[in-house]
Parts: structure tokens; C-alpha cells; sequence
């Protein structure tokens, strides 16, 4: 019955990204304390429908970027794409 409630799915993505955009305000590096743990994996993964991480992280094949990529959501939560991106590039082997 989830797609009895497609019409709320956005804004509740859009009050988990404002959420997290207020959790990581002032420029902090992670979510809990000074360490990297599962609830940066776990917030940096809900970013991938917004827009994808890089092609060195995660294959996506032939239209996987453009499937997966949200531009409203991408542009509005940029700064939330920056720090997953900071967090693969620091912590993705």
C-alpha cells in the first residue's frame, strides 16, 4: 500500500535532509561526536537517489546516474552532497 501515500514521499524526504542539514550545522565532519560511525553510512547512503557518489565508489551502468539523480533535491541539499562525498573520499577504500 506504499503508493497510497506517493504524493507525501518527497516531503518526507525533505524533512530528513533538513533534519540533517541541521545536525551537520556549523561544519562538523560527523554525526555523532568526533568520529566516524554507522549514522554518517547510513544518512550518507539516503543520499544516493538524490544524487549518486561517484562512478569509483558505486557502478551504476548505462543510465544509472540520470535514473538515480533528483536535480530539485541534488540543487537544494548540495552541502549534504559535499559532506557524503568528503565522507566516501575520506573513508571508502
Amino acid at each position: 500500500r506504499i503508493r497510497d501515500a506517493a504524493a507525501s514521499h518527497p516531503r518526507v524526504l525533505e524533512r530528513a535532509f533538513e533534519d540533517l542539514t541541521r545536525a551537520l550545522d556549523g561544519g562538523r565532519r560527523y554525526l555523532v561526536g568526533d568520529a566516524f560511525s554507522y549514522a554518517d553510512i547510513a544518512m550518507a547512503v539516503t543520499l544516493q537517489m538524490v544524487s549518486p557518489v561517484d562512478e569509483r565508489y558505486m557502478a551504476l551502468g548505462p543510465g544509472g546516474r540520470e535514473g538515480w539523480t533528483n536535480p530539485e533535491l541534488a540543487e537544494r541539499f548540495e552541502g549534504l552532497l559535499r559532506w557524503r562525498d568528503a565522507l566516501y573520499a575520506e573513508h571508502r577504500a
